[in-house]
């Protein structure tokens, strides 16, 4: 019997020839006991000899698609290595922009030419065409009458104004976070041409017929003779001139009007109304009205003309206030005032609005 289990053996596992297995097929036939031990043994073997063959010798197709797929998994890993990289370096190139551009928001610029002149104190400096000179927040600009124009920056960062004193005497005052482009040299043609990209500003042009002044506040334009207005740009608000002497001719593109003095015009449906010059102007001489501020009003005023950012309790309700910012006064006078009419309390060390 032993030599039969050797040779039922030597069937499972493929090694058996020709002769010993018509041997054992006519003892199968021949003995029950044989054919029963056959059928034992096939039923213990067989399994394992199946797992072990797959295991230790797959299929031609099977070690093809196990090798597309380790090149599957490799391009999927190299893609995702080579993502990574690039959108850090798009990270780090926005995060250098941003912080270039942030500087530069943050400070006094006057850029000509792509050289970036720092405003902060005084200074005396012959550009290519001309001559500017700073005092405090005064600019005075003198061009060469034989310079060739060139396309100037002024940015005035928050908790700063600047005024910018022209040739023919004229006079431009900025508001905190305002950007100005305007005409360096003496430009061809008969305009003088100034774009204000955002903020606010006022101006006092001189009469000069033969050279009208050209304030472009990108969703309105004016053309100035000689007057004195306030122009304002904000991306939420759109653009508004405010006439407060003399006459003004303002256009969007499409549309034309004339205002008068005591009116103003809004680029949102070119709409004309009346307005209140110390509400509207008030800011240069540094009183700042709101006839209903909310504590978000009041966070923005001081972030804008004190560059101090306000922390508001998230419990303080939305509640609606008259009040006046003086920007004559310190920051902390104005939050203690503000803080009195509104109800609530301020701490100056952590610069935060509380309720009481």
């Amino acid at each position: 019997m032993e030599e039969t289990r050797s040779l039922i053996i030597a069937e499972i596992s493929d090694v058996i020839t020709s002769a010993q297995k018509v041997h054992l097929d006519q003892l199968r036939m021949q003995d029950v006991a044989v054919k029963a031990l056959s059928d034992q043994l096939y039923e213990k073997l067989a399994p394992e000899k199946t797992g072990i063959n797959e295991l230790v010798f797959p299929t031609v197709q099977e070690l093809i698609d196990r090798a597309k797929l380790r090149q599957r998994r490799k391009r999927t890993r190299m893609l995702a290595i080579v993502t990574v990289s690039m959108a850090a370096c798009l990270l780090a190139a926005v995060f250098i922009i941003r912080n270039i551009y942030y500087h530069e928001e943050k400070r006094f610029c006057f850029t000509v030419s792509g050289k970036v002149i720092p405003l902060e104190g005084s200074l005396s400096m012959t550009i290519e065409n001309g001559m500017i000179k700073t005092n405090d927040n005064h600019i005075i600009y003198r061009y060469d009458e034989n310079g060739s124009p060139t396309i100037a920056a002024l940015n005035v960062p928050p908790g700063k104004k600047f005024d910018l004193i022209l040739q023919d005497k004229s006079v431009v005052e900025l508001n905190p976070e305002s950007r100005l482009l305007f005409s360096l040299g003496k430009e061809e043609g008969s305009t003088r041409n100034f774009k204000l990209e955002k903020g606010e500003v006022y101006v006092i042009a001189t009469p000069n017929e033969k050279r009208p002044l050209v304030f472009d506040a990108v969703d309105l334009t004016t053309t100035v003779l000689g007057t004195e207005f306030n122009v304002k740009r904000y991306e939420t608000e759109g653009a508004t001139i405010s006439l407060v002497e003399g006459r003004l001719s303002v256009t969007n593109g499409t549309e034309s009007c004339q205002l008068k003095s005591g009116e103003e015009i809004i680029s949102a449906g070119f709409h004309v109304r009346k307005f209140d010059v110390d509400e509207v102007a008030g800011w240069r001489r540094g009183l700042i009205r709101f006839d209903s501020a909310t504590p978000e009003d009041i966070k923005r005023a001081v972030k804008k003309f004190y560059d101090k950012d306000l922390v508001i309790d998230k419990n303080i309700p939305e509640s609606h206030t008259m009040f006046n910012l003086d920007l004559n006064e310190s920051l902390h006078t104005n939050m203690e005032s503000y803080s009195e009419v509104a109800g609530l309390s301020y701490d100056s060390i952590n610069c935060t609005l509380n309720l009481k």
